[in-house]
């Protein structure tokens, strides 16, 4: 059993302990304090969402948060994520946030619970069988070193798109189109492989999360434009402390899809990432979204471990 740790909600304050701790349990994300403050505040009352530290002797040992998916309509999934310090595994406190976040989760009355595991992590994947949770998901995680890309004949796709009436350009020109960016997001995340589908991706939502994240670089990030009409884009999101980006979102409308759009959005993100001292851009796939996959290792990425998504149905 660990000894001396207490589980207490989290406060402003644990902020960058817990991005510090954030960085141990999933690497391929940026996270600052302020991303996590950014988030905590952007949350819905409908969600009813919770966060939990667990301190030991004043540092932060581990992690746990609870809520309802929000653009999952009409379906309740409850989702939590928890994670432990490598230094005290293995001595219970897994299974004290564990029921932590669940006491929490039962409360809402979901249909099924979610969690998701990162890495080889057998040790965790058996403690939640154990608990009745099965995987539905698996998505790869890539990387890249930016300087490694072939960029050469990007030039050459941008003037060929251009032939075809695109036109690619940072996402700040958007600053002011929040909409047309929420309507591009909401319709191309729609047919995302996922067990329950998004359908009600709120406009005030992914603006704060998504649109207003503190992590996602304006001149990093690219969309394609069909006239005046967004039909493509390529995010990046940036820790230039740790000189790590991840590649938040990309996606094509369906009418636009297989002309090539998404990597020339994508090769734009490489390109600025190289040029901005990011040393790697990571990115993950569904594994059954075979378009995406292929367009990752066309790109140079390769392999750099497994996120997996368990679901537990409760009624």
């Amino acid at each position: 059993m660990a000894r001396n740790v207490k589980i207490r909600r989290f406060r402003v304050a644990d902020a960058s302990g817990a991005a510090a701790l954030l960085h141990i349990l999933l690497p391929y994300e940026p996270m600052t304090a302020a991303r996590l403050l950014q988030y905590q505040g952007c949350a819905p009352s409908r969600i009813s969402e919770r966060w939990w530290v667990a301190m030991q002797e004043g540092r932060m040992v581990g992690w746990a948060s609870a809520g309802l998916h929000m653009w999952t309509g009409p379906i309740r999934v409850g989702s939590l994520f928890l994670g432990v310090h490598p230094d005290i595994r293995r001595q219970g406190l897994g299974a004290r946030l564990y029921e932590t976040a669940v006491s929490h989760l039962l409360t809402l009355t979901p249909h099924r619970l979610e969690t998701s595991v990162y890495g080889p992590a057998r040790e965790t994947r058996r403690f939640l069988r154990v608990r009745g949770f099965r995987r539905h998901q698996r998505a790869q995680v890539w990387a890249l070193d930016p300087a490694s890309a072939v960029l050469s004949d990007l030039p050459k796709r941008e003037r060929q798109a251009a032939r075809h009436g695109f036109r690619l350009v940072p996402l700040r020109e958007f600053t002011d189109r929040p909409e047309a960016m929420h309507t591009l997001y909401a319709d191309t995340l729609r047919d995302a492989p996922a067990e329950s589908a998004f359908v009600d991706v709120r406009f005030r939502e992914f603006s704060c999360y998504r649109f207003q994240d503190p992590m996602l670089d304006l001149d990093g990030s690219f969309v394609i434009l069909a006239g005046d009409l967004p039909v493509s884009y390529a995010w990046l999101t940036v820790e230039h402390d740790r000189h790590l980006g991840f590649n938040a979102m990309t996606g094509t409308l369906p009418a636009f899809r297989h002309r090539g759009l998404a990597k020339l959005a994508k090769l734009a993100t490489i390109r600025w990432a190289h040029d901005n001292d990011v040393k790697v851009v990571y990115t993950s796939n569904d594994e059954r979204n075979a378009d995406m996959l292929a367009l990752n290792r066309a790109l140079g990425y390769v392999p750099s471990g497994v996120f997996d998504v368990l679901s537990r149905r409760i009624r």
